[in-house]
């Protein structure tokens, strides 16, 4: 059934409102590549594209699903204590540059924040926040992106050399292309290992300078796939896009293991009716994704060591960290992994909210949450602002 792909289809169209502007020169058939990848369940899309709402519903009992070895990750699956206060900061703007910049990510520590600004004239768009620094970065192409960061400040990007994307390192100032045609990279950790696209398979990139490697794919027909996140054991998620007869079938969601070997995830039992299913983050033992049941988008969180799964039953999540707080589109909420959700001030110097039925409420995009549950960032807007870039600090 094609019903996620075509839902994520419409979002990923009505996201331009935020973006037109600096993506109208980029050709329809730029837009048109990138909607297919967010259409297929991939957040292809800078995190400014996002705009779905965030579920604040509590936790459903726990799903069975099919068992997945114990991570041999030292990460923590229980969080320490819960997050009862968030205090929210404005990012700052390098001189001279307007109050407009979206976060596209951040590294797991939460000290290296990635976003993109908006200057007049021939500024540099790409920022990289190291604290309370911000300095920007060069990247040559079009329409660039910084997707993901390490700890130790590597970065990766994507930009447009024409209509074809081509990705990009960014270490110690200075930006190395990495090999493959029309590659996307989407994710890299620790290690250096880096996961996306090239033209419609999924890949993955051994290191910065090795070639993509297609990554194996169940058995069946398929149109084409993405990996989207990994995790620093090396376990991947991303997706696939099956082919039938008419064109394109359901999209499945998919985990690699280290050695190779893929499984496919499937929505936790009980659920029936599915559309598809879309992994959108690793981090630990938690994977995020979301599934079609019924017409309803419904995110669902797996663990990887204990086989269980929850659901919420609300549009899309896109983030999670090591403790399995995730967070999403819509009104600014971190979600802990005991089910509370403590929702995050927007007392912005100027920021409103959005005017729904004359009540302004605040609206965003959560782009990253460090691992300790203590830096939240993301991107706010509003009538006034296209793109406020915020840090909460947690405590």
């Amino acid at each position: 059934m094609t019903e996620l792909r075509n839902l994520l289809h419409e979002l990923s169209d009505q996201a331009m409102v935020y973006d037109v502007a600096q993506r109208a020169k980029d050709g329809g058939r730029r837009r048109r590549r990138r909607g297919r990848m967010m259409a297929g369940g991939g957040a292809a899309l800078s995190i400014a594209s996002v705009v779905i709402g965030l579920s604040v519903w509590h936790d459903a009992p726990p799903r069975p699903i099919p068992a997945y070895p114990a991570s041999v990750s030292a990460t923590p699956t229980k969080p320490a204590g819960p997050t009862v206060s968030c205090v929210a900061g404005e990012l700052p703007q390098p001189p001279g540059y307007p109050r407009k910049a979206f976060v596209t990510g951040a590294d797991p520590s939460g000290r290296f924040i990635l976003g993109r600004a908006y200057p007049q004239g021939a500024g540099k768009r790409l920022l990289l926040w190291d604290g309370d620094t911000v300095n920007t970065v060069a990247m040559s192409g079009d329409d660039a992106t910084l997707e993901d960061i390490t700890t130790s400040g590597v970065a990766i990007g994507t930009s447009y050399l024409g209509d074809n994307p081509v990705s990009w390192t960014y270490r110690n100032g200075k930006t190395t292309r990495l090999a493959g045609d029309n590659a996307t990279a989407r994710a890299l950790n620790e290690s250096l290992i880096i996961v996306g696209v090239v033209g419609d398979w999924p890949v993955v990139w051994r290191n910065p300078s090795a070639q993509p490697e297609k990554l194996a794919l169940p058995p069946g027909e398929w149109a084409r796939g993405w990996a989207v996140a990994i995790s620093d054991d090396g376990y991947i998620v991303g997706s696939v896009v099956a082919k039938v007869a008419s064109g394109e079938g359901d999209t499945v969601g998919l985990l690699w293991r280290p050695d190779g070997t893929v499984e496919r995830l499937a929505p936790p039992a009980g659920y029936s009716d599915t559309g598809g299913v879309g992994p959108t983050a690793i981090r630990g033992d938690w994977i995020i994704g979301r599934f079609m049941t019924s017409g309803r988008l419904v995110n669902v969180r797996w663990n990887r060591s204990t086989g269980g799964s929850v659901v919420f039953p609300a549009p899309v999540a896109w983030t999670v960290n090591a403790l399995g707080s995730t967070g999403g589109v819509g009104e600014p909420a971190l979600r802990l992994v005991s089910g509370e959700v403590i929702a995050l001030p927007s007392n912005i110097d100027g920021y409103q909210g959005v005017n729904r039925g004359g009540i302004f409420q605040p609206d965003g995009v959560i782009a990253a949450i460090s691992d300790d549950g203590h830096q939240v960032v993301g991107t706010l807007h509003d009538e006034t602002f296209a793109g406020l870039a915020v840090r909460w600090s947690c405590r």
